[in-house]
């Protein structure tokens, strides 16, 4: 009767031992596949699982620009047009004035006061977009002397004749002189001086000489001019004037 209780209690732990074996290694494998899953084929036999999960949850975070990387510096200021028109210009002031580029219009002209709010703003507005391609200054006050504007073909399109009509206009209405020069290969220097140093009228030299000679010439004594004397020599004493002496 005990040997036969004895082999039942043993049969038993037996048993128990197998199933808790069987459980709790069916239960290791189960969290080892969740935590850890097997590498990609296109990862190499070194990265370890947990460097896995790593580079997954980097690649799955989308990363947001702001807007200041919407920007990028524009190392030249002028076009390659431009520019070589602005060498040829300098050349041509000699210093006798200031060269500023791509200044607005907004910085030169401005819109009258007395106008209603609306109606400034969208004057303002017409010009605050828009801008000269030089403005040229005096060197020692900076003084605005004349506006200068570089046309090329685009400067055909419809839009564009209507935004070139429109400035030389307020211009014009304003008295800011304004240059326009067409794009070329070459510019002719002393053109372009004539053009913003237009030529005074020049003044011949008077010859004393001359003078003195026309002097005497319309002063010359003759017969007439003492006969009108005597006449009105007369005329002051009383007498006819018109009567024959």
């Amino acid at each position: 009767m005990e040997l036969t209780l004895l082999i039942a209690w043993f049969i038993l732990g037996v048993t128990f031992y197998a199933v808790k074996t069987v459980f709790f290694s069916n239960k290791e494998e189960n969290n080892s596949q969740r935590q850890y899953p097997s590498p990609r084929p296109n990862q190499g036999l070194s990265a370890s699982r947990v460097d896995t999960s790593a580079l997954s949850s980097i690649k799955s975070t989308p990363q947001t620009e702001t807007e200041e990387h919407h920007y990028f510096v524009n190392r030249n200021l002028f076009t390659k047009a431009e520019t070589h028109f602005f060498r040829s210009l300098e050349e041509a002031l000699e210093g006798e004035l200031r060269i500023f580029g791509k200044v607005r219009i907004a910085d030169v002209l401005n819109v009258k006061k007395g106008l209603t709010k609306r109606e400034w703003g969208f004057q303002f507005g017409r010009i605050k977009a828009k801008h000269f391609d030089y403005v040229l200054c005096d060197p020692s006050t900076l003084k605005v002397v004349c506006a200068i504007e570089l046309d090329d073909s685009s400067h055909q399109r419809p839009d564009r004749v209507k935004r070139d009509d429109f400035v030389n206009a307020i211009c014009d209405k304003t008295g800011l002189k304004l240059h326009r020069f067409k794009v070329a290969m070459n510019y002719d220097v002393e053109q372009i001086r004539d053009r913003i140093f237009p030529a005074t009228p020049k003044i011949e030299p008077v010859n004393p000489a001359a003078v003195i000679t026309d002097l005497k010439q319309s002063l010359e004594v003759t017969p007439d001019l003492i006969k009108t004397a005597n006449k009105v020599t007369k005329s002051i004493s009383g007498g006819n004037p018109w009567q024959s002496s």
